[in-house]
Order: C-alpha cells, then structure tokens, then sequence
C-alpha cells in the first residue's frame, strides 16, 4: 500500500502541475532528477524521461513570473490557484538569505510590499487582508524553510535535496 502511495503522489506531482509553457530564459532550471527513480518508484525509464520532460514544459519564463530570481534556485513544481499560477523554487540559501534578497529585489518595484502579519511579500496598493490572501488574486511570494522530506521533492538527487534549505513559492498572474 505504501509503494502505491508514493507512485500516486509522484504522478500526481509531475501531471497535476499549471500547465506554464517552458520558455527559453527559464524562472529557474528544473532541480536535479535522482538517477534511481526509476528503481526507486518501480516505473519505467521511458516513464521517468517522459515525466522529466513534463516538469520542464511547464517552467514558466523569468518574465511570466515577473520578479527577479537569483540565479541558484531550482524549479521543484508549480500549480493553479483559482486566477493564479505558482511556481516553487527551492535555494541552498537559508531563509534570512532569502527573505534579504527579496526586500532588497523588490524595494524598487511599484506595489511590492511586506506583510509583517502573513510573512510574505505581496503586489498591491491596499493592506494585505486574509480575504484578499485567500481569494487567491495577489501576487506574492512566500518564503519559508523546506522540510528534505517534503513531498515535492521526492524526485530530487538525495546529495542535492540535503543541500536545499528554503521553499520560495511565487505566485503570479495566469496567461
């Protein structure tokens, strides 16, 4: 039962994802596969190309998600919120790091603000609101330590997810 737990959700996190059209400047690249998967999950090799594949065609392009990225973060899934599409990133960079990057990056850009009480940064001219963070219409970037066990990294090198210290989800306007 467990095995067929783990197939389920690594299907899940590869098809269930914003279907984002991979473009030629990339938020980030996709985070590096673990060669064992195949093994590991019990699927085929061409399954585990073709789920690869997938992942990468749904990267959304540096100018979709429309706010700066640094350079070493790795694309580890993404979804749909109502009018909003996400993607999650992952950094070898602690949390402070982050969170630093991010009031430095968007102190310049129009309607950016911090939300002391949600923790997040968020683009609009109006208090951030739990009504308006639950209506899913924002855009806003939260930031937060990741778990190695976390789910969405289940695919990722072991040697590279035990370097991953911190989840960056960017949540933006869908097309």
């Amino acid at each position: 039962m467990y095995r067929f737990v783990q197939c389920f959700a690594l299907v899940l996190l590869f098809f269930c994802l914003s279907a984002n059209a991979y473009s030629e400047d990339p938020v980030a690249p996709l985070a590096e596969v673990r060669e064992d998967l195949a093994q590991v999950y019990e699927i085929s090799p061409e399954m585990v190309e073709h789920m690869i594949a997938e992942m990468k065609s749904r990267i959304p392009s540096k100018e979709t998600v429309g706010v700066p990225v640094p350079p070493d973060l790795r694309y580890v899934g993404g979804g749909h919120m109502q009018q909003m599409e996400y993607a999650n990133l992952a950094a070898e960079e602690s949390l402070q790091e982050m969170l630093g990057f991010y009031h430095n990056a968007l102190e310049d850009m129009p309607g950016w603000q911090w939300s002391e009480n949600f923790g997040i940064f968020y683009k609009s001219d109006e208090p951030m609101t739990v009504a308006k963070l639950m209506s899913f219409t924002v855009p806003v970037i939260e930031i937060k330590e990741l778990d190695p066990n976390d789910a969405q990294l289940m695919s990722v090198d072991p040697a590279v997810k035990q370097k991953l210290n911190t989840l960056v989800q960017i949540t933006y306007a869908a097309d």
